[in-house]
């Protein structure tokens, strides 16, 4: 038996990551189970760049939004220079061309009402926070590309809008493998480590 501690928040947003990068920077320090890397969803790259300088000398993957992005948004790299730079200074590994986890759909945006991405997406979200979804899939699409090693325990970090608000503990897998009836290479949720108590549901945004 093993017993730890959860940072809880009133609200989610960004106010509280400051609060999460000293609960990953504690977490970091706790030796069973050793997390491999500490996985941030990011857009611009800003929080990512926060962690990193905290977390340093634990390798950070900054996972930001991919290609299709532009078709959302109409840019694409989203992380800006100069935050890219200071990652790239602090050896932070920068994830932009994974796709989404959880918005992608073969049938296309006329097929997503059915698709049980979104369905697991939409529950994530309520269930748990828009930030712990972001987390998640950070998770998975860092692992997709390499980023992140398959089957090892890395800490996820995700937020609402900006910002971080929650992180995890939680076993790697590829996507394709996130239900798989092989209990050694499913995802696996092993850690709460900062969390809002009430949830904002924003299925429509991707990443914090």
């Amino acid at each position: 038996m093993q017993k730890g501690t959860c940072t809880y928040f009133d609200e989610p947003g960004p106010q509280n990551t400051q609060n999460v990068i000293d609960a990953v920077v504690e977490r970091l320090a706790q030796s069973e189970p050793t997390c491999e890397a500490v996985v941030v969803g990011s857009t611009s790259g800003l929080t990512a760049l926060k962690f990193a300088r905290a977390v340093t000398p634990a390798k950070l993957v900054c996972v930001s939004e991919p290609p299709s992005y532009a078709e959302v948004e109409g840019r694409w790299p989203t992380v800006q220079e100069r935050y890219g730079q200071e990652l790239k200074r602090l050896k932070a590994e920068v994830v932009n061309t994974a796709p989404y986890v959880f918005h992608s759909y073969v049938g296309g945006e006329d097929a997503e009402t059915q698709a049980p991405e979104r369905t697991l997406r939409e529950f994530l979200i309520s269930a748990f926070g828009n930030g712990f979804k972001v987390a998640v899939e950070s998770i998975l699409m860092a692992t997709s590309v390499g980023a992140a090693k398959p089957y090892r325990p890395v800490i996820g970090v995700g937020g609402f809008h900006r910002g971080a608000d929650t992180a995890i503990v939680a076993r790697t897998t590829f996507p394709n493998r996130l239900l798989s009836s092989d209990a050694e290479k499913s995802f696996n949720l092993m850690e709460i480590i900062a969390i809002p108590r009430n949830k904002s549901a924003d299925p429509r945004r991707r990443l914090a």
